[in-house]
């Protein structure tokens, strides 16, 4: 069946009979819609519901008009808007209301600050805009069953407002102790029982990732060997690989990660914080366990063999994929940059002090031009796959992923880790609203939609 969607403006009527259980809105858009003049009809927006009828106006085509108390009833404000009527149910649907979930918090002027995504949610709510919609972003603490408080952007600033429950919630919650609390959890329950949409559910270890991917038996050839830590692991891979890499399991941005050789019988150890001239040099593996106990105590760790990959000015050199959910809901390679580790540093990362170029420019340095594209291409088909893989066997829906990849000597592809809720820092700067920020409107308006259509087609 077809399911059309318009996009019309919404506003308070003030010049017309201001009755709360009427809409106005001219002929053709009735008429385009398949609503007769005067037909009762129930008006939908987010979650929130009312009765109302259909009044034939002189309103201009493309807008709405309702009467101020049915727009605060249903908290709707005015603006652009996606319209869709169902026939079957008499309902016509006003949205998608579109929600982040993160922390906030207030900087000196008392303007709310949403941490690393504060850039990245003015641009959602300006790609949507495009389209028409709602944006908010709230906290857990603002949850309730009946409506969220959150901060909607008016007039070029972040408003605090009473917001109707979304048709859809995306996950930027930057603490996993968070996702496992209680209010999270009540949180998540609610909006399933609600058919809610809700996508990045939560943050994946580096350990669940791996596993995931080694279910695929055409993944092995790039993924290097890694297994959890203990001594006999360590022991086996410093012997079988003489250097590897210590990884937080629930780690992110290059923190604590440490970088394991061994030359002869003595081991050479650094850690991410560190520089090349601040490593130590320990005569056995009882000195090595020695110091890693006090580390590998206060969190859980795996080993991964160190990979001799591709360099660019003799530092290090790693790529980052973003892959998105698109609005037919298959997974696309949105950007993708290169980056370059600070000087005597081993990770990348940009918030370790790494800088970011092009893809192709980095490959070019090592491998000549039509190489560097091959290389490039089959990059991108690997993240893909990656992807889905990790969505199939993943809790709830995801909608977006960072892959980290690498590229040795030979031009073999080896995928390093992926991020289930990729940094927002390291795209290319200078574009309005980037292209992440698209795809999350693109695949967010269409898990809005779908509910709606799902409901329409059992009715």
């Amino acid at each position: 069946m077809t399911f059309t969607i318009y996009s019309i403006t919404v506003k308070p009527s003030t010049t017309i009979q201001n009755e709360d259980d009427f809409i106005y809105a001219n002929k053709k858009l009735l008429q385009k819609l398949g609503i007769k003049n005067k037909t009762f009809l129930n008006l939908c927006f987010g979650r929130k519901s009312v009765n109302v009828k259909a009044i034939e106006s002189d309103c201009p085509p493309n807008e709405l008009f309702l009467p101020e108390g049915l727009m605060k009833k249903i908290m709707l404000p005015k603006g652009t808007f996606c319209i869709h009527y169902s026939p079957k149910n008499f309902t016509i649907i006003l949205g998608p209301v579109i929600a982040l979930l993160t922390e906030i918090s207030e900087n000196d002027d008392g303007y709310p600050d949403f941490r690393s995504v504060h850039a990245f949610c003015e641009e959602i709510h300006h790609g949507l805009s495009e389209i028409g919609g709602l944006f908010y972003v709230f906290t857990l603490r603002d949850f309730s069953k009946e409506s969220i408080t959150g901060y909607c952007y008016e007039d070029d600033c972040w408003t605090k407002r009473i917001l109707p429950l979304p048709d859809v919630i995306y996950n930027r919650i930057h603490s996993r102790r968070l996702e496992y609390g209680e209010l999270f959890q009540q949180l998540y329950r609610y909006v399933q029982e609600q058919n809610i949409s809700f996508f990045n559910y939560r943050f994946l270890s580096k350990w669940e990732v791996h596993s995931m991917l080694l279910l695929e038996e055409h993944m092995h050839p790039y993924l290097p060997q890694t297994s959890l830590y203990s001594r006999e692991n360590l022991e086996e891979m410093l012997e079988e690989h003489h250097s590897v890499f210590l990884k937080p399991v629930h780690g992110s941005q290059g923190r604590n990660i440490i970088r394991l050789s061994k030359y002869n019988n003595e081991f050479c150890l650094r850690t991410s914080a560190e520089t090349s001239e601040n490593s130590t040099s320990l005569p056995s593996l009882t000195h090595l366990f020695k110091i890693l106990e006090k580390q590998t105590k206060r969190r859980l760790y795996l080993i991964q063999q160190e990979i001799p990959l591709i360099t660019y000015d003799g530092r290090k050199l790693d790529f980052r994929i973003l892959c998105h959910k698109n609005k037919q809901e298959s997974w696309i390679v949105t950007s993708s940059v290169a980056r370059i580790s600070a000087l005597q540093q081993f990770v990348s990362n940009i918030a370790r002090g790494g800088e970011m170029i092009k893809p192709l420019k980095a490959l070019a340095n090592c491998f000549d031009r039509a190489v560097a594209l091959q290389i490039f291409a089959l990059m991108k088909e690997i993240a893909v796959e990656c992807a889905a893989i990790i969505e199939q066997q993943s809790d709830g829906a995801t909608g977006e992923l960072g892959i980290d990849m690498g590229v040795d000597p030979s031009g073999h592809i080896w995928i390093i880790e992926v991020n289930s809720k990729p940094s927002k820092k390291f795209e290319e700067p200078g574009k309005k609203i980037r292209p992440s920020a698209k795809a999350i409107v693109a695949y967010s308006t269409a898990l809005a939609f779908k509910y709606l259509q799902i409901k329409e087609e059992k009715s």
